[in-house]
């Protein structure tokens, strides 16, 4: 009976003895692909997030470097970049260094919303965005601005109809405006809403994630609106340089 057993029990071990050897190429086998898998996961995955990034930033640094010396005297003030982009409140932001040539340095700095350029100042204590009133130069930024009257669009066309914005001055915060498509002799009001004001520019939300940026220079008015232009309807670009009428 023992006889008849024992080739069973050898079997059984070399069964053990193959399993043990298998397992362990195996297992030798994934630690050595294990890195390679990871890192190919992961530069698959920043490919993907920074194509995002890309498509979302539409606003350069020199754009933003652009958009803050437009609103600062020269002889007074010159603007330091701060390496990279900060995210602040889910988006992302150019930051500033305002450097007082007469003065003591500001704590604050300057933010420009990169993906549509809208101005801020941001309290680096706080670690919270404000508007540019709160940044203390001599003349506080947008009080000085006329944010009422009638702006027409430069471009129009046959296939382009003529854009108008309405500006009417609310308070220090804020102004309400109408935009007007005028086609076939008819003047038709497309969007109308309250921006708030943050310097020389002012920004529009309309709940559901759209967004109109205003910039005032010069007797120009600038309207940036990022993504696929659903605030003007028909596939109507709202986006373009208005110029003050008399």
């Amino acid at each position: 009976m023992k006889d008849k057993k024992l080739p069973l029990v050898i079997l059984a071990a070399v069964m053990v003895v193959m399993a043990v050897a298998i397992y362990g190429r195996l297992t030798q086998y994934k630690n050595d692909n294990n890195y390679k898998f990871t890192a190919n996961m992961a530069l698959e995955k920043d490919d993907k997030v920074s194509a995002q990034t890309e498509d979302d930033l539409i606003i350069s640094e020199k754009e933003a470097v652009s958009l803050v010396l437009d609103q600062i005297d020269p002889k007074e003030y010159s603007v330091a970049p701060i390496d990279g982009l900060k995210e602040i409140d889910e988006a992302k932001y150019y930051l500033f260094d305002i450097v007082n040539k007469s003065g003591p340095s500001f704590a604050m700095k300057i933010a420009i919303n990169a993906r549509i350029g809208q101005m801020l100042a941001y309290d680096p204590d706080k670690k919270a965005l404000v508007s540019m009133e709160f940044f203390p130069l001599k003349t506080p930024m947008g009080q000085a601005q006329d944010w009422n009257g009638v702006y027409k669009k430069e471009e129009s066309s046959d296939a382009m109809p003529l854009v108008s914005v309405n500006l009417r001055r609310g308070d220090l915060q804020d102004f309400e405006f109408d935009i007007v498509k005028e086609e076939n002799g008819e003047a038709l009001i497309i969007l109308s809403g309250i921006a708030q004001i943050s310097g020389s520019n002012a920004l529009y939300k309309d709940g559901e994630g759209n967004e109109l940026l205003f910039i005032k220079k010069d007797g120009l008015l600038k309207l940036r609106e990022p993504g696929s232009g659903a605030l003007g309807g028909d596939k109507l670009t709202l986006q373009g340089t208005y110029v003050q009428q008399d």
